[in-house]
């Protein structure tokens, strides 16, 4: 099963359910610039953790417009790294965003994800095991693309800063007013039932 999970989640990739969770994402990249990579890792490890918080019952879903104003902070938080070369609070500010993204969106119940989202009120360890290898499937270009910019020398991708800044900003930012005008779960709601749709017209 573990095999089939990872590539239902590769599958997921272009599943329109998985929207509000990888644009953030490659979005809080782009914006960390030269501390891309931490913000795509704190992103990662937030959005799993907090997808299992939710999806096992031991998470309450706070008001939108709270999570709009943590969108803020991690906006600020990735536009201006207060440590250089520590990366604390990128991967910090990457984290938040994670949290927030995990918390806007449906997953769609798959052939084996399915089971797995169903049962972890009540699952163990075992339930979060299989919730990452799922994630990861989904997250699996977003790794791979902050690995590609962490490995590219600075000065190849120096020019290219100022667009990747206002491009990621500009995401996270109609993000964070979908969440302020109460719009997103809406959103979220619909893009996960055209996915099931679609799964079930295949």
């Amino acid at each position: 099963m573990t095999p089939d999970l990872f590539f239902e989640g590769i599958t997921a990739i272009f599943y329109l359910s998985s929207l509000t969770l990888l644009l953030p994402g490659f979005a809080a990249t782009l914006i960390a610039r030269a501390e891309s990579s931490a913000a795509a890792v704190g992103f990662v490890l937030a959005a799993i953790l907090v997808s299992w918080f939710r999806f096992s019952g031991n998470l309450a879903e706070p008001p939108t417009r709270v999570l709009a104003a943590a969108m803020v902070v991690s906006i600020i938080g990735l536009v201006i790294p207060l440590v250089r070369r520590v990366n604390l609070v990128t991967g910090a500010a990457g984290a938040v965003c994670g949290g927030v993204a995990a918390l806007s969106w449906w997953p769609a119940l798959s052939t084996h994800a399915g089971p797995v989202f169903v049962d972890l009120p009540t699952s163990d360890a075992r339930g979060l095991a299989e919730l990452t290898i799922y994630m990861v499937g989904i997250f699996a270009p977003l790794i791979l693309g902050a690995s590609a910019l962490a490995i590219t020398p600075n000065a190849t991708t120096l020019p290219f800063r100022p667009l990747m800044l206002f491009s990621g900003a500009a995401v996270l930012g109609v993000f964070t007013l979908l969440l302020f005008s109460g719009t997103m779960p809406d959103l979220a709601t619909w893009l996960g039932e055209r996915t099931m749709d679609t799964l079930g017209a295949g």
